[in-house]
């Protein structure tokens, strides 16, 4: 009896064998071959960076910065906190996930982090740009949806004897 249960096995593994033996068949390459393709042109990648510069804000007749970066594609603006602070969202995240730097100096609050940013007025800005995604590791850890930057006017003017007066930018508003 066990003889037969050992010639069954023995039979049963030998058809597997001769099963696996079946070579394949390649269909796809009856058809087509996968081609090259070559692309020539200057190569340009700056990335995912979207810029205002001050001629577009005063076109717009932007006055705070809140204002100004709503221009842009992928931020929007909210309004939060029990002072109505304005902020921007940039891909859905927030001033805690996306830092603010005015002239390089991040912009923050210490304690819960949310700050006015309708605050800060579009008289002195060069530019404000935006950008997404992967940055830079130079900005600092918190910068999942980016990071912003406002970049101030150069003067043009230097400061009288009293330190106070003199001052004027590069593009004075009239």
């Amino acid at each position: 009896m066990n003889k037969n249960y050992a010639v069954a096995g023995a039979i049963l593994l030998s058809l597997n064998v001769f099963a696996q033996e079946k070579t394949k068949v390649d269909s796809l390459n009856n058809y087509y071959e996968i081609q090259e393709v070559n692309i020539l042109g200057e190569e340009k990648n700056e990335g995912p960076i979207h810029k205002i510069d001050a001629q577009l804000i005063k076109d717009f007749n932007k006055t705070n910065v809140v204002d100004a970066v709503n221009l842009l594609p992928g931020v929007s603006i909210t309004q939060i906190g029990a002072r109505n602070e304005g902020s921007i969202l940039v891909r859905g995240f927030n001033s805690l996930r996306t830092p603010v730097f005015f002239d390089g100096i991040p912009i923050y609050t210490p304690y819960h982090g949310n700050f006015d940013l309708s605050r800060f007025t579009t008289f002195d800005i060069n530019s404000i740009s935006v950008e997404k995604g992967l940055v830079s590791v130079q900005y600092e850890p918190s910068t999942m949806g980016g990071a912003v930057n406002i970049v101030s006017k150069k003067p043009i003017k230097a400061l009288d004897s009293d330190g106070q007066s003199g001052v004027g930018f590069a593009d004075e508003r009239v």
